[in-house]
């Protein structure tokens, strides 16, 4: 009987994804496009967690998944890290290595092999990383101005940009609007309670997503072998969407990878299954 649930539910699931239309930007993540609908262009979705809940994981996954997978344009705003970096975990993203025994533990030649081809498609795609210890809101605009086909940025992370401006969340949800973009911003806080403090975020965002720390490892119990892990995710306010919803994520601890269950989350054949419109 467990089986034949399994089995069930997995169809079902799979007629979910091949009917999920998707009006705006895909982050490929199916937990977080089936309550949003993709991100939308003048709209700025604020992902809040503690320290280490993965967060820059999470945007790495959806700036591949966007600009590689679906043929977005998309920029990536750091301060605090560089773009050698960035590249580096999404490379180790992509061909699922262990990124925490690097450089003492090297990668096969299978794996690298993965990450030249990973590699050969992000060149190949419109990804940009914009790495400025002195980034600026003004900076931000200037590069949306003179670059009139991106179509989603990310701003890892907006307490950086608020020691340089209170107001930062408002211009950025200004820019969102004049030039027609999604804007996904980083929010770290201290602890959970933090987050109903930051008000003044709830009129200059359209969505606010809170990370959870925890790794859960659910045990299959369907015959199969194996661990599926997962990050949880709660979406505290959404005004295009349902609020109050807990999307479980699915997670690879060894290359900080979100991926979709199902739905493999580097192939690019198969799109997904979504029917994607573009903004």
């Amino acid at each position: 009987m467990k089986h034949t649930i399994s089995s069930v539910l997995a169809e079902i699931s799979n007629s979910i994804q091949m009917d999920c239309h998707i009006p705006g930007i895909p982050s490929g993540l199916l937990g977080i496009d089936f309550y949003t609908r993709g991100f939308r262009k003048g709209d700025v979705y604020v992902f809040s967690g503690e320290p280490n809940s993965y967060k820059t994981s999470l945007m790495l996954t959806i700036l591949y998944n966007a600009s590689v997978l679906f043929k977005y344009t998309t920029v990536y705003f750091t301060m605090d890290s560089s773009a050698e970096n960035l590249v580096t975990r999404i490379l180790f993203q992509v061909s699922n290595t262990n990124i925490q025994h690097f450089p003492h533990e090297k990668p096969t030649l299978a794996v690298l092999k993965n990450m030249y081809t990973a590699g050969e498609k992000i060149r190949r795609s419109n990804l940009s990383v914009v790495s400025d210890s002195f980034l600026s809101l003004e900076k931000i605009r200037n590069y949306c101005r003179d670059n009139n086909k991106i179509s989603l940025i990310i701003v890892d992370y907006i307490q950086l940009l608020c020691a340089l401006q209170k107001s930062a969340l408002q211009e950025l949800k200004k820019i969102a609007v004049e030039y027609n973009i999604s804007v996904l911003v980083v929010n770290e806080i201290e602890n959970e309670t933090m987050l109903n403090k930051t008000l003044l975020m709830q009129g200059n965002c359209d969505a606010i997503f809170l990370l959870k720390n925890d790794v859960w490892h659910d045990k299959h119990e369907d015959g199969n072998f194996g661990v599926t892990t997962y990050v949880e995710m709660d979406i505290l306010k959404q005004k295009n969407g349902p609020s109050c919803k807990k999307v479980q994520l699915e997670f690879e601890e060894h290359s900080l990878r979100f991926y979709s269950n199902n739905c493999e989350i580097f192939d690019d054949e198969n799109n997904y299954g979504y029917e994607v419109h573009t903004c």
